[in-house]
């Protein structure tokens, strides 16, 4: 099983990547800067508490 969640997250990388292959500068530092705000709240566990899992 966990060598089918390290393929799915090379998966899901791989879609990140194709999403983003044809940004401008503008247009990364967006998605960069939001990424990382939704990073900070997914791995926070008040985000986990409160959606029950």
């Amino acid at each position: 099983m966990c060598d089918s969640m390290v393929k799915a997250k090379d998966v899901f990388e791989n879609e990140i990547a194709q999403e983003i292959k044809d940004c401008d500068e503008q247009e990364i530092r967006i998605i960069a800067d939001t990424v990382k705000a939704l990073k900070a709240t997914v791995s926070g566990q008040d985000f986990w508490i409160k959606n029950g899992q």
